[in-house]
């Protein structure tokens, strides 16, 4: 499965951080809308979003892959200010 296509998080928005983050915290926030939308929003210090994606609640197996591959990943790919 190609994780990536989910993340709304456009490398054309991308900034480059002016500020070393490689040890900073990580953030993950998860929104649940009324309709049952799953927003998943991971974050590093701050100031930077690095993931984002909208999934349906029921969709358990692949919330957990999305929070996993976050978690991993711990956000080289795509920071966003």
């Amino acid at each position: 499965m190609d994780i990536e296509k989910y993340n709304l998080v456009h490398p054309n928005h991308c900034k480059k951080p002016n500020y070393q983050i490689d040890d900073k915290e990580i953030y993950v926030d998860i929104y649940v809308s009324p309709n049952k939308e799953v927003c998943i929003i991971g974050s590093l210090d701050n100031n930077y979003i690095c993931w984002a994606s909208i999934t349906i609640l029921g969709d358990f197996e692949l919330i957990v892959t999305f929070i996993g591959y976050i978690l991993k990943l711990w956000f080289p790919l795509y920071i966003v200010h």
